[in-house]
């Protein structure tokens, strides 16, 4: 009893810490909801009119329902696909608060469901939600970050229960945050997982042909004319790319963010055939690492890597040593280079990931780079798709 009750004072310390430098904008974006949630919640009124990527249209929209969202530095653009949009339809329906709390209720419960179906240390995982610091920040701008998690979490469940296909399409959602799942298709090709991706390409398609009717032909050249402005791609200080395009330039750059992408593909191939859970992890770490339009709250794809370490390393098998052994040696990589480019350039920080891997191979090669145990036998309740 008194352990369980530490455990509640530590999440709730936790999440009173991590809030606490955002209570600035809690009146007018956490509660009142002048945040990213407004143009989500105005886009599907647009849709008629083939307004959605009409920066005009959208600002008129958003002071005639959320006035006081330009307190909150609105309004905001629209930038997600048509699809999403057109989902979107029954909630704009709502007045916008009860929307609004709706959207922020499922967000929460997108975490909790994570934590419940995909983690195997539930409570590790609760409070490091607790302290998770891009969670609030989500919660603050009105974001759908954490509804990756519930995709993932649904994903996961319907593989559980032998239905890789349904385990797919639900996976395919995950595509409305698009630019920071690139490397899932890569994960579940090198992990052979053909039903999965095929699922998943369907649902892929599905979407696009959604959009297609909804917005009509042109709203690729619309839509691409309205990510590439400044007003969308601001403050993005919590970004890789944009990071690196500070200390490289020119062709210089070009060949770092290709150096960058290759280490990160073969990473997500050899965890990925090594092991699917892991695989799936590591590939979401690299889509907010390779991402340029990046920003705190996107950090949370993180946590189904993290909350894989911990279960990982309180568990004693062989093949849980081993992966617990590769987690380490591909955090300690990346946060090197993401150290190296504050502290000693491109070039240096380049050389941390190899420098991990050679300090792996020499001190335990057995133990990393031993011969994989099949998936089948390390986690029996996970169905080959």
């Amino acid at each position: 009893m008194a352990r369980k009750i530490c455990f509640l004072i530590l999440s709730l310390f936790g999440i009173w810490k991590t809030f606490a430098p955002y209570r600035a904008y809690w009146n007018d974006m956490t509660i009142g909801g002048g945040n990213d949630f407004a143009q989500l919640y105005c886009a599907p009124h647009l849709i008629a009119g083939h307004h959605l990527y009409d920066p005009p249209a959208m600002d008129a929209e958003q002071d005639r329902i959320i006035p006081s969202v330009r307190k909150a530095g609105g309004p905001f653009w629209y930038v997600r696909l048509p699809y999403y949009a057109a989902l979107l339809w029954p909630l704009s329906q709502l007045p916008y608060r009860v929307a609004y709390y709706c959207w922020q209720l499922i967000a929460l419960g997108s975490i909790a469901a994570f934590i419940w179906v995909c983690s195997v240390k539930k409570l590790p995982t609760a409070i490091l939600c607790c302290w998770f610091a891009a969670i609030p920040y989500s919660f603050v701008n009105g974001q759908d970050v954490p509804f990756l998690l519930l995709y993932l979490a649904g994903s996961t469940y319907l593989l559980r229960k032998n239905l890789p296909f349904a385990a797919g399409l639900v996976l395919s959602l995950c595509l409305a945050k698009f630019h920071l799942i690139l490397f899932l298709p890569i994960a579940l090709l090198a992990a052979r997982r053909w039903k999965l991706f095929s699922g998943f390409v369907t649902g892929g398609l599905a979407m696009l042909i959604v959009s297609f009717a909804v917005a009509g032909w042109t709203w690729p050249v619309e839509w691409y004319r309205v990510i590439k402005t400044p007003t969308v791609n601001q403050n993005l200080d919590e970004s890789v790319i944009n990071l690196m395009a500070r200390y490289c330039h020119g062709p210089l750059f070009a060949v770092a963010v290709a150096a960058l992408m290759i280490v990160l593909a073969v990473a997500v191939v050899y965890a990925s055939r090594f092991d699917y859970s892991l695989g799936m992890g590591v590939a979401l770490l690299a889509g907010v690492v390779s991402a340029f339009h990046v920003y705190r709250y996107d950090y949370i794809l993180l946590l189904p890597l993290l909350s894989l370490a911990i279960s990982r390393a309180c568990e004693r098998s062989e093949q849980a040593r081993r992966s617990a052994n590769l987690l380490a040696i591909g955090m300690v990589a990346i946060a090197g280079m993401l150290v190296g480019y504050r502290v000693f350039g491109y070039d240096v920080a380049l050389l941390f990931p190899v420098a991990a891997l050679v300090i792996a191979r020499i001190s335990q090669p057995r133990a990393i780079f031993g011969r994989a145990v099949s998936v089948e036998r390390a986690t029996p309740q996970t169905v080959q798709g």
